[in-house]
């Protein structure tokens, strides 16, 4: 999900503005995953960085910290996998 969000902005040109990202990601969950997006604080929801680290935060595996210093990814459920269409 953060990884297609990512190629969307950069297409846009917009990996930069944090704003823009975290606009365009917040149109693309789904279901329960929309459902948690809501419960986030405005500013969270308003920033791709801390909408980013929630996201991990959220969906995180169990060993999830411990996969990134290992250089491996995690997986984040199908209601928030939806790429753009």
């Amino acid at each position: 999900f953060i990884r297609a969000i990512r190629e969307e902005a950069m297409k846009a040109e917009k990996q930069t503005d944090n704003r823009w990202i975290a606009d365009y990601a917040s149109i693309r969950f789904d279901g329960d995953a929309l459902k948690w997006f809501e419960t986030l604080e405005d500013e969270t929801q308003a920033d791709w960085r801390l909408l980013r680290r929630a996201i991990l935060s959220h969906y995180s595996e169990p060993g999830y910290a411990e996969a990134v210093h290992a250089g491996r990814g995690t997986s984040v459920p199908k209601s928030v996998q939806k790429g753009p269409h």
